[in-house]
């Protein structure tokens, strides 16, 4: 499930509400839901993932995955009990997200997915092969960037996590985690690995070498 896409699907399931001024915001049974997992154990947690899909319980049993990004998953399986479960980590992601505090998304390239600086982490160890931008407001570099990577063929991010982190709001995170210093910037992360980066706006030619090389990388 497309998280971006299915918001109408998350509001009929009971887990999104919308307001009479079109604010979204998680409902009281979702965020209770979450609670009770979020009172379990961790192996509780990760073991009721594994019943549905023992693979993706092997990825959240990292110690890097958050406790609370695991919780939420749990319960939006829950609501979707004949979703693959693959399929609802994005859905969790952003519920998170949601629930933590609403990621800047006024610069976040189409078909990439806003999250918190808090949550990169855990995103980082639930899929093979990620693309990170990092922006910030008001920078004409990183208008260039985002235009680049949305022209991105479907083909060349294939299988790949596209994740977007406004800057100013983890700042310190991304310089001592990720020796990222303001924006634009680009991660190219394999298997929880950064493999390399771009810094500032660079040619669409070096973009579209950078993420061919991540599809090749592992």
């Amino acid at each position: 499930m497309d998280p971006l896409e299915s918001s109408d699907a998350l509001v009929d399931a009971g887990i999104l509400s919308v307001s009479d001024s079109a604010e979204i915001d998680l409902t009281e049974a979702y965020l209770d839901a979450v609670e009770q997992f979020r009172q379990r154990s961790r192996a509780d947690r990760v073991a009721a993932i594994g019943e549905r899909d023992p693979d993706v319980a092997r990825l959240v049993e990292s110690s890097a995955v958050d406790e609370g990004l695991i919780a939420h998953l749990c319960g939006v399986l829950e609501w979707f009990p004949d979703t693959p479960v693959d399929s609802l980590v994005l859905t969790a992601i952003v519920l998170q997200a949601l629930d933590r505090g609403t990621p800047e998304t006024a610069g976040v390239p189409v078909g990439f997915v806003p999250i918190l600086g808090s949550q990169l982490e855990s995103v980082l160890q639930l899929y093979e092969r990620v693309i990170v931008y990092v922006w910030r407001e008001d920078c004409p570099p990183c208008d260039v960037v985002r235009e680049d990577l949305e022209g991105l063929s479907p083909d060349q991010t294939e299988g790949i996590g596209q994740f977007a982190v406004y800057g100013p709001d983890c700042a310190r995170t991304l310089h001592r985690e990720y020796d990222v210093v303001g924006g634009p910037a680009l991660l190219f992360v394999a298997d929880g690995e950064v493999q390399s980066r771009l810094y500032g706006a660079e040619y669409p030619e070096v973009l579209s070498a950078e993420v061919e090389a991540l599809q090749e990388s592992g």
